[in-house]
């Protein structure tokens, strides 16, 4: 016969159990959507948005040649210590 406190553990084995596969149902649906919106975001990057990355890479050489010189990384740095 089994006693109240072997009860009380079966029942907590059971509720982690139910918790541990809930959570690995939300894990999972939560990489799939992960991974729609890392390909939305690659696609993105190479498509419309690549200019704006060209320019931005190209901002530097754009100060060398006309003869500004780029801030200092701490200047860059907005909020930084």
């Amino acid at each position: 016969m089994t006693t109240t406190i072997e009860n009380l553990a079966l029942v907590a084995v059971a509720v982690v159990l139910v918790v541990s596969i809930v959570q690995a149902t939300q894990l999972s649906g939560l990489n799939e959507k992960t991974a729609q919106q890392n390909i939305i975001m690659a696609s993105l990057v190479s498509g419309g948005n690549a200019t704006g990355i060209a320019a931005q890479a190209s901002a530097p050489a754009q100060n060398a040649a006309t003869g500004q010189a780029a801030p200092a990384p701490s200047q860059q740095m907005v909020g930084g210590c």
